[in-house]
């Protein structure tokens, strides 16, 4: 379908919200992976923030990972102006926040 028409990757829902983000709500690093490696944005807002606040509020470390892999940017704030590092402290997902540490190390240069 993305090969027919490659502009799905960034067309809204009905509700409004992107397919990335979907995604994401939904746990399918699969399909995550997928929208961005064909042009789709990883900060792409929804109801909660970007689709980071969706896998850090679920705690899923796999498409967190996807998302900070492909630009995703944890200081972005998202629902109440919460960063993402925000929501794993007052959620207790540790594992999440040493991820995000990792990450910020690995790619301090």
């Amino acid at each position: 379908m993305l090969d027919a028409d490659p502009r799905l990757v960034n067309k809204p829902f009905v509700s409004g919200e992107l397919p990335v983000y979907r995604a994401a709500i939904g746990g399918r690093a699969d399909v995550v992976s997928l929208l961005l490696d064909r042009g789709a944005n990883p900060n792409a807002a929804g109801s909660l923030g970007t689709p980071l606040h969706v896998a850090a509020t679920k705690n899923d470390l796999h498409t967190g990972r996807v998302l900070l892999q492909h630009g995703a940017d944890p200081s972005i704030p998202g629902l109440l102006g919460i960063t993402v590092r925000e929501v794993c402290e007052s959620a207790g997902n540790r594992d999440f926040l040493y991820m995000l540490n990792e990450f910020a190390n690995e790619n301090a240069d």
